[in-house]
């Protein structure tokens, strides 16, 4: 089993479930309302989908192509498309960076 450093935290997908779930609870109870959930592909698809299942609201996701650690920059992708709204209205932006 991975041990926890000071430069490294190791969890189980049980622990990293748990929080998530955790996480979601906490938000919903707090009886705040919103449109959707947005979230970013690169480690956040699965909480995304916890918190847009809980809220029941639609989930959007952006795309980032890379991350530079050290300057703590994410960056979007060169094309990316975000979907919103119900899977029968299809709604969907498109967009480039120049």
């Amino acid at each position: 089993m991975n041990i926890s450093t000071d430069k490294d935290l190791w969890v189980s997908w049980r622990e990293y479930h748990e929080t998530i779930l955790g996480l979601a609870r906490v938000v919903h109870d707090s009886g705040w309302k919103f449109d959707q959930v947005l979230c970013l592909a690169r480690g956040g698809l699965r909480p995304g989908d916890i918190f847009s299942r809980i809220l029941d609201v639609p989930l959007a996701i952006l795309s980032v192509s890379s991350y530079r650690e050290e300057a703590g920059l994410a960056l979007p992708a060169e094309r990316c498309t975000v979907l919103t709204g119900s899977p029968a209205a299809a709604n969907y932006a498109r967009c480039a960076v120049m």
